[in-house]
């Protein structure tokens, strides 16, 4: 590469909306509810969030990247999961996973978060990307 040469470029994808997370992973662009989720603290208290958390982070470390990188939804399954686990307990957390797990389909995807989370939540983490 030229010294000349800018390292960043910016570019414009035209891609339907529920397909626009499975693209940037494809790409490898960060997803704002992906480095959200990825930056919170761990929980203080160890019990049943604190190892759903861990389980949660763990399955991110050890799966496969051509897994992760075909998720349709914004949060991935995984932080959706781990972002319920923390708001609505262990139990309430698994469930709703479980029904996230149950509407991923190949025509499905795009911004899906655990019911009461507000999308404002995250805007903060805008100026990290």
């Amino acid at each position: 590469m030229c010294p000349k040469c800018e390292p960043t470029a910016t570019f414009e994808l035209d891609v339907p909306e529920h397909l626009r997370a499975r693209v940037s992973r494809k790409l490898g662009i960060p997803l704002l509810w992906d480095v959200a989720i990825e930056t919170l603290p761990r929980p203080k208290r160890i019990g049943l969030i604190w190892l759903g958390v861990a389980a949660c982070r763990l399955y991110r470390r050890i799966r496969p990247e051509s897994i992760g990188a075909r998720c349709a939804f914004e949060p991935s399954c995984s932080r959706f999961c781990e972002l319920s686990i923390r708001f609505f307990g262990f139990r309430r957390g698994l469930l709703l996973t479980i029904g996230r797990l149950r509407r991923c389909r190949a025509d499905t995807g795009g911004l899906d978060l655990p019911p009461g989370i507000k999308y404002e939540w995250c805007d903060s983490l805008e100026e990290k990307l």
